[in-house]
């Protein structure tokens, strides 16, 4: 029986699905707000001293923030521009894939109808030296986390590699 090993959260890729084709916007430096909350709320029990529990009511996610060194030419950012400026949320598919050694998917992360609302700068500085980063926030209808190892190891088998 093997001890399983914790994943490394270095080598990820991130996918768009923006209306007609998706496409692959490079550079990401960091992916973050992939989590859910079970929502509470307090209900009253019991006679004259009754107290109060908590219930499920629901759950709650947070926001998706990519952030990368600003490239020219993203086809992500025209997509968000275009938004911005039709005043339209025009929803797509992102899909993040955790990459295991070989570049193959270990985990996917499926979110669901994302949109963005907003879009921000790391600044400038004439006194320091770096790379511009831009911070892309957005929010989703609901995501799917889908373990992909079985499949990337079939494939590996399959193609040798």
């Amino acid at each position: 029986m093997s001890v399983p090993i914790p994943l490394a959260g270095y080598s990820f890729r991130v996918d768009f699905g923006i209306p007609g084709f998706f496409t692959k916007d490079i550079g990401f430096k960091s992916v973050s707000g992939i989590n859910f909350e079970l929502k509470l709320k307090d209900v009253k029990v019991g006679g004259v001293d009754g107290g109060t529990v908590q219930v499920p009511d629901g759950y709650k996610s947070g926001d998706l923030v990519l952030e990368r060194g600003m490239i020219e030419g993203s086809y992500l950012i025209n997509w968000l521009e275009a938004q911005i400026l039709s005043q339209k949320k025009i929803p797509i598919p992102i899909i993040v894939t955790l990459l295991d050694g070989k570049g193959l998917p270990s985990y996917c992360w499926f979110f669901i109808n994302a949109y963005p609302v907003k879009w921000e700068t790391s600044g400038f500085d004439a006194e320091r030296s770096g790379v511009l980063i831009e911070k892309i926030t957005f929010k989703y209808f609901f995501y799917k986390q889908v373990n992909m190892t079985m499949l990337s190891s079939a494939y590996a088998a399959v193609m040798g590699v």
